[in-house]
Formats: structure tokens, sequence, C-alpha cells
């Protein structure tokens, strides 16, 4: 058994009894596994090594702490989690037809640029025809998982915080998407964890003709991560904001709310806010630009390589670098504790945070999260020693 899995679009589907593409048992690692339950969601569990042990060597089926879950619900019929071969890891009820019981993507479908096609995983090719797919990497630790698209950008994480030994690191043209906190799962659902997304929220009743069945996209259905992406996607549009002309003249692929999509059911009414639900959970990027050479936090509703500056929250340095360089770029958290840039043979800008305070964790807070959005530097003993706010 591994430390990491790592796998591409289309190969993997598993089921609440534990099998799956790769044979029987869930999702095997050293030490955990990944698990569908009757409730509709993904678990990771710490393997129990005691004295029951299964035909690989591991705990039992379905024993073992929980250390991760996604959030669930009650009981649903045949729940089925699967990594689509668009990129989409969806978790749907009734063998994977019926509603959507998770997807962390889907909020983003407006901002994803559409995968080449891919063949079938099981079908031959010759390496000529061969395409990056995205990708699905579950862990025993944290991140516990993560998703990246076929371009490489990361698309959601169970968590974002990085140690300086982790090899952190983002090329020029590299962005990845800070999932609001609702979406991202839960530690130990034994003890603290809420039981839904929703947080006890009101349920909001699904649209008429959207109830089970198959649904494109991923966010579909009446399930309850149906109702968030559509609250998300109302939140969006009701906070359109116009931008001034020199906004636009300036970055020519900002849309407005007059020709942004007003729905992502293809022109279905929007769904109002919930009530009491988290008002500034957009979408929050960051992004290293090649256009500037600069590395920029960012909730543009033009999304994630589109930043205007009324939704910028920080860049880094200051002033874009000119000229910038064409390629070779990229930022890194190095184990000395500093962020630097690299840029063109120089160095445009580093955190400092090395020598007597050094830093151990870098963090990423998203809109709508305490304290984001944010990038964070942190100590090993968690004080704050570089915030993006100041």
């Amino acid at each position: 058994m591994g430390d990491k899995l790592e796998y591409e679009a289309g190969q993997v589907k598993l089921d609440e009894k534990g099998m799956s593409r790769a044979g029987e048992g869930g999702l095997a690692l050293r030490d955990g596994r990944w698990e569908v339950t009757e409730h509709g969601e993904l678990i990771l569990r710490r393997v129990d090594k005691g004295q029951h042990l299964d035909q690989f060597g591991m705990g039992r089926y379905g024993d073992g702490k929980v250390m991760w879950t996604s959030g669930g619900g009650g009981k649903v019929q045949d729940p089925i989690l699967e990594f689509r071969t668009d990129g989409a890891l969806t978790l749907r009820s009734h063998g994977g037809t019926g509603e959507t019981l998770w997807d962390p993507v889907s909020y983003l479908s407006r901002y994803l640029p559409a995968p080449p096609h891919v063949p079938n995983p099981s079908d031959p090719s010759p390496p000529e025809t061969w395409v990056s797919r995205a990708k699905l990497i579950l862990q025993a630790k944290k991140p516990y998982l993560q998703i990246k698209n076929h371009q490489g950008n990361l698309v959601f994480s169970s968590s974002y915080d990085w140690t300086n030994q982790d090899g952190w690191i983002m090329a020029q043209g590299q962005w990845l998407a800070i999932a609001p906190a609702e979406i991202r799962g839960y530690e130990d659902s034994s003890s603290s964890a809420p039981q839904t997304p929703n947080n006890g929220s009101p349920r909001i009743p699904p649209r008429p003709g959207h109830e089970g069945g198959s649904h494109s996209g991923g966010g579909g259905g009446g399930g309850r991560f149906g109702r968030f992406v559509k609250d998300v996607s109302a939140s969006l549009q009701e906070r359109g904001v116009e931008m001034p002309s020199f906004v636009q003249q300036s970055f020519p692929n900002m849309s407005t709310p007059h020709d942004r999509p007003q729905s992502p059911s293809g022109g279905a009414p929007a769904v109002p806010p919930r009530p009491g639900g988290r008002p500034n959970s957009s979408a929050t990027f960051l992004y290293f630009s090649p256009e500037t050479c600069q590395l920029m936090l960012h909730s543009s509703p033009a999304g994630p390589t589109s930043p205007d500056p009324q939704n910028t929250h920080w860049a880094v340095p200051s002033t874009p670098v000119s000229p910038p360089p064409k390629e070779g770029s990229f930022v890194s958290f190095q184990g000395d504790g500093n962020v630097v840039m690299y840029a063109g043979g120089g160095v445009p800008w580093a955190s400092m945070t090395n020598g007597e305070r050094c830093a151990d964790r870098l963090m990423l807070k998203a809109n709508g999260e305490e304290g984001g959005p944010a990038f964070e530097l942190r100590a090993k003993d968690g004080s704050l020693i570089f915030t993006s706010k100041q």
C-alpha cells in the first residue's frame, strides 16, 4: 500500500459496498481507506490494524475512525462516486443517475475550459494521441483530497495549507481555486462535524423537472450540493458590478452582469439565496499572471485568469514586472520558510519570512471564510507572521 493514490479522469467508480474499478475493499492507502457510505458521503477512515484484518492486511471494511467526510444526510439509495472523463468528481444516488449529493467543482463550471476529447481509459490508444487528463489525488493526510484539471490547475482541495517541506510551487500562468469552506468537507465526523454542507439552513425545494434523473454538468438535481451551487450562482449574479469603461479596455475578457450566464441550468429562474447563507461565498483564485508576472489573489467574476482591479485583494510585486519574462517564472514556498518569486533570472518579490521567524505553513483563505480572502504565512507555533491583508 502506498501513501498516495493518483487517478486520471475516468479511472474511479466506487459504490457503498467498497467495490471499485480497482477491485474490492474501497480505495486503500497504507494508513487509510476511502469509502462511500449509505448516507451519501465520501469518507476517509483510519485503517484499523488490530486483530480483525482482511485478505489485504487491512482492517475490515467499514471499521475505523473517520478522519474526513464530505458531509452526508439521511440514507440514500445506491450512492456512487465517479471521477468522470470530463474531470468532474460526482457522488450521486441511484447508481450514479440520481440526485447529486456532492460535486465540489461544479460551482466553477462557468470558468473551466472544456477538456479535450479523450478516449475511454480502457481503450488502447497510441502515445501520439495521449492528452493530459484531469487528476484525482487521495492521501491519508492533509490535504486529503485534491482535484486538478487537465491543464494542471488545482480546482479543489479539502484544505489549503502546506508546510515548508511540501514543495508548494506555482508556475507562470497557473492558478488555483480556493473552494468555499462549505464544500471542503469536515474532519472527524464522529465529533463536531456538521451532518450536511448546509450547516442546518432551511432546505430549498428543487426546481420542477429537476428531481433525480440524469443530469449533466455535475451540479444538477435537487441534492444538497446542487442547491448550494444554485445559491452561489444567484449570489454572484445579484452582486454583479457594472465595470467602468477603463476596466473593460484593460481586461477585454471581463464579462458584465448582462452577458454572464443567468443560471447554471440554462435559463431556469434563479433560486433566491438561502436565508442565513454566506453571502460572500464566491469563487476565490490565486493566479500567477504571465502578462504582468504578479501573484494575484482575486475573486473576479470573469474567472481565474481575468483578474479585475475591483476584485483583486492582493498582488505582488505591487506593480507589473516590465517587460514580463515570457517563460520559466515560478513562485516557491521554500524549505527555509521564504516564499520567493523567480523571474527572468531575478527575484521580483520575496516574503522575507525566513531567519528568526521562519514560516512553517502557507495558508489560503477564501471569500466568506473568517479572515478571508487571504494569503497567510504562519510560524510553527501557529502565530501569524505574514498576511496579504497588511
